[in-house]
């Protein structure tokens, strides 16, 4: 409707088909501006409906490859625990290999028993009046 007030005559035909033009004008342009909004709506909504998609796809990815983490590092955990129980036997047997000389004091021997050991008990052998020393 135009803003132009009512004209004081009465309402003629024209006037009221004129004024029926108008509205139906304004009711199509009204109608092809909402037709536009509920398109690119529509497309918004497609697209974030594919970047959720998108998005559940990577989730899902990372869950598998995480679960797949947490296994490995179950495994490794456990083959730790197994490498560190066949260090302390091994330690143990070591230990338990040694060989104790008393009366040698500690450090005598240097940076290589080997040569140390050999010495002493050629020393030994010559010298009868040398104690012999005790082993462990």
């Amino acid at each position: 409707m135009s803003s132009e007030p009512a004209p004081t005559a009465p309402l003629t035909q024209t006037y009221m088909d004129n004024s029926l033009k108008e509205l139906r004008a304004k009711i199509g342009s009204l109608k092809t501006e909402f037709k536009f909004c509920i398109h690119v709506v529509k497309i918004d909504i497609g697209d974030l409906g594919e970047r959720i998609n998108d998005m559940e796809q990577t989730l899902d990815a990372q869950t598998d490859d995480l679960e797949a983490l947490s296994c490995r590092v179950v495994t490794l955990e456990e083959q730790q625990l197994d490498i560190h129980l066949k260090q302390e036997v091994l330690e143990s047997n070591d230990r338990r290999n040694n060989i104790h000389i008393w009366g040698v004091p500690e450090g005598v021997e240097g940076p290589d028993i080997m040569p140390f050991v050999a010495d002493l008990l050629q020393a030994i052998r010559r010298d009868p009046d040398t104690p012999t020393p005790m082993l462990d």
